[in-house]
């Protein structure tokens, strides 16, 4: 299936305006296309015909054949349809609240490189559902504020609020958010930081009976990675050296230590 907008470099939120300057910029590369795109794009009727079979094209990733279930597809192509149309709405909003919760979530499971790399893509899209939120505002002439503020998360929502007279229960719940998550954080980390000190005794441990070099010990144990109650770091070891180490928390509470 022709995908016009495509074609003229326009998503299906553009405005018959934004339509008819495209068709302008083209109307001299392929003529009967651009004829053919005239009489489907600049007709109200055609257009929500083709947009609606589009969309159901771009669901099915290209395959006509597939059939779905013809009730719940339809009100998906209306939801999507109506993301753009200018009606005010919360979607781009929750879809921040889930990235936010998302990347809260990752960050106490995954190490610490790859939380950088997840942190700097929720953020990119973060910003993008917000920006795609103003937009609306935009064009319900609400948009008394910045678009730049988009790149501060909860003072958006704080204006947001504001410039539609509503309460700040969207403000409230991402401030709420961010706080149990700096708590859940610092349990995480003082837990973190019990193991480490128990894993260093450990290996000092190990160094004196399994290794029999009672003179070296630990100075300190570093946790770089977590899986669960497996934990991945390095131990310090009072001659400078650096060791590799594993460490297993076991059901009673106990640790078990491998130094690499």
């Amino acid at each position: 299936m022709e995908n016009h907008y495509e074609y003229l470099k326009l998503d299906m939120s553009a405005s018959i305006d934004e339509i008819r300057d495209a068709i302008e910029l083209n109307k001299n590369n392929d003529e009967a296309r651009i004829r053919k795109i005239k009489s489907i794009l600049l007709n109200e009727r055609f257009k929500s015909e083709y947009d609606e079979k589009l969309i159901s094209y771009l669901i099915n990733n290209g395959d006509s054949s597939r059939k779905a279930d013809e009730k719940k597809q339809s009100l998906y192509i209306e939801q999507i349809k109506n993301l753009d149309n200018g009606e005010l709405h919360n979607s781009y909003i929750y879809a921040a609240f889930f990235l936010l919760v998302l990347n809260f979530s990752l960050s106490l499971v995954v190490s610490t490189q790859v939380d950088y790399v997840i942190s700097f893509i929720v953020n990119i899209l973060t910003i993008f559902v917000l920006y795609k939120d103003w937009k609306i505002l935009e064009k319900n002439n609400l948009a008394v504020f910045s678009k730049w503020w988009v790149l501060i998360s909860p003072v958006y929502l704080f204006k947001r609020s504001n410039a539609k007279k509503e309460s700040k229960k969207l403000f409230s719940l991402w401030m709420a958010i961010i706080i149990i998550f700096v708590a859940s954080s610092l349990i995480f980390a003082g837990g973190k930081s019990t193991v480490e000190s128990a894993a260093c005794g450990v290996v000092s441990d190990i160094y004196r009976t399994q290794f029999h070099q009672p003179g070296l010990t630990c100075k300190s144990v570093t946790i770089t990675e977590s899986e669960g109650k497996n934990h991945y770091g390095i131990a310090e070891i009072s001659d400078g050296s650096v060791k590799d180490i594993t460490i297993k928390e076991l059901s009673d509470g106990q640790i078990y230590v491998t130094v690499e």
